[in-house]
């Protein structure tokens, strides 16, 4: 049995979330402290796909986690579990008097790391990065609502040219850290402690959380992307034998604020595309217990725009026009043939007809007259929440 510092539990099948809280609470010692030593699971009966790449970026992201907390002055110890299921998902638990933590599916490291690969082998993606000249792969990426079967179908195809395998790498690892702030900000904001009595508004409740949590994913990613890229430190878990691939990137986009915001919407728009979605409508915007992709994304990059605009409004404006342009990059890059398509236009249509405005209208008037002064008192993190816009 292999020590690991994440805990690792086997769903067999859909995850059954309050078995899943007391397998892990099984293993807690009452006094606010884990039982050191081996995870639930032993990691050798995992996905053989699966298991170097988990044994890989476990610690990396308990540490980010353990950091985080430190930062935001969250004293409740927060422990990351692998659930071993191939749906990509991810989920934060918080209840009082018992261990938080966050979830992630074995799949979402598979699905990420394959899905960025297969994006820097295409010799039509970033040309300006590495040798494009090596890539030889055409074939389009298909996503649809079964990812893992279409993702898993074409996980070979990785970058041939050293310096698109090795940025890659750092797409992969943004988009986890941004999967990971937003279960944090869950958490830190104290969303779980919040119930909504009227029913006819959880929707809508749940929907606020939502965009608050991506809000707060978009804040922490950003900096933790700008701090490899400002102070020149190595970029993620880069050593020295990547110093001429990280020399390349750093030549193509600098290390300013610009350069940031070109990598982290990469990763973050990567990541939303991953998200399976039905056709968008007014009618039916709120069936779903998160808002439609679309809809997160537009807002995602609203956030990254007003968060930029603080600190160099200039800056923001070129980060803005690289969100943008990283979407349309994307999305060159997938097979639009089997529903892709049909979503993103309801989406397009969905904004033409300013539903959108409408929607996220709806959710700043929640967040400003019932759910922030209700967290305000509730809430872990010692900074602030974020503003009402109509206040």
């Amino acid at each position: 049995m292999q020590e690991l510092r994440g805990w690792f539990v086997d769903s067999k099948g859909d995850t059954d979330l309050h078995d899943l809280h007391l397998s892990l609470c099984a293993r807690y010692n009452g006094d606010n402290t884990f039982e050191s030593g081996s995870p639930i699971l032993d990691i050798s009966t995992y996905n053989p796909k699966i298991r170097p790449i988990i044994l890989k970026v476990n610690d990396h992201l308990c540490r980010m986690l353990d950091n985080q907390a430190r930062h935001e002055d969250v004293q409740q110890k927060i422990r990351l579990a692998w659930v071993d299921n191939m749906h990509i998902c991810a989920s934060a638990h918080l209840r009082p008097g018992r261990p938080y933590f966050i979830t992630l599916n074995t799949a979402v490291i598979f699905i990420l790391q394959s899905f960025f690969s297969r994006l820097m082998a295409s010799p039509t993606f970033l040309p300006e990065v590495g040798d494009v000249s090596k890539e030889i792969s055409q074939a389009k990426i298909k996503i649809a609502r079964n990812v893992p079967a279409l993702i898993s179908s074409g996980s070979a195809v990785s970058p041939y040219c050293k310096t698109r395998k090795f940025f890659s790498g750092i797409l992969f690892y943004h988009a986890l850290h941004y999967l990971l702030l937003h279960e944090f900000t869950h958490i830190a904001n104290a969303h779980m402690l919040s119930n909504v009595p009227d029913f006819d508004k959880k929707a809508l409740d749940l929907h606020t959380k939502e965009m608050d949590a991506d809000s707060g994913a978009v804040v922490k990613g950003f900096n933790c992307t700008s701090s490899t890229f400002l102070s020149g430190n190595k970029i993620l878990d880069a050593d020295d034998k990547n110093h001429v691939e990280k020399s390349q990137i750093i030549n193509v986009y600098g290390v300013g604020l610009p350069a940031c915001g070109k990598v982290f919407s990469l990763a973050m728009v990567g990541l939303f595309s991953l998200f399976g979605s039905n056709i968008l409508t007014p009618e039916n915007k709120f069936l779903s217990l998160h808002p439609h992709p679309y809809l997160r994304l537009r807002m995602a990059v609203d956030t990254l725009y007003e968060h930029i605009k603080r600190i160099h409004e200039d800056s923001a404006i070129k980060i803005g026009n690289a969100a943008y342009e990283s979407w349309v990059q994307i999305y060159e890059q997938l097979d639009l043939s089997e529903g892709t398509s049909a979503v993103l236009n309801s989406g397009l249509e969905f904004d033409r007809q300013g539903h959108t405005q409408c929607y996220i209208d709806d959710l700043n008037r929640y967040w400003a007259n019932t759910l922030h002064n209700d967290l305000n008192g509730k809430k872990l993190t010692k900074f602030k929440l974020a503003l009402p816009i109509a206040a």
